[in-house]
């Protein structure tokens, strides 16, 4: 009777453990989700990656001592489409990359909204979405699949 119980509570453990390792407790995949991100949403113009001289000027209140990883791209200027891709060092981090997405949003709104209005439309819809310590900012027409492969 006691090796059966013990063999029961060990097999229960290994059933808790394998539960435990689960895709929801993962954090995301940087590389996969960026390449996602880029290859599956349709953008009207093309999306380029930008230099970390760039990342001050487009993102004024970024910190990238909250950071550890990192990729922005960016149109032209003829579409206000974006993607940015943060990896940070921890939740208060990625709070705090939140809130500079935000400013950045807010920033190019105001830079569209007098002479591309269907622009700063776009811009209203855009998703500022964390997942782990991984803060994503996707300005496209297609909001709500970004999100959708973000959260995969």
């Amino acid at each position: 009777m006691k090796k059966t119980l013990f063999t029961l509570a060990s097999a229960l453990m290994i059933f808790a453990l394998a539960a435990c390792g689960s895709k929801a407790d993962t954090e995301p995949d940087f590389d996969k989700t960026e390449k996602a991100l880029l290859t599956e949403i349709e953008y009207t113009d093309e999306l380029n990656a930008i230099d970390e001289d760039l990342v001050s000027i487009l993102y004024t209140d970024l910190d990238l001592s909250d950071v550890t990883k990192y990729k922005i791209y960016v149109s032209s200027g003829a579409t206000s489409e974006e993607l940015a891709l943060f990896l940070c060092k921890d939740l208060d981090a990625a709070k705090r990359v939140m809130s500079a997405a935000q400013v950045r949003v807010n920033d190019q709104m105001e830079s569209y909204k007098s002479y591309m209005p269907d622009e700063a439309k776009r811009l209203e819809n855009m998703r500022i979405i964390r997942r782990g310590n991984l803060v994503c900012l996707t300005v496209s027409s297609y909001p709500e699949k970004a999100s959708e492969i973000f959260n995969r």
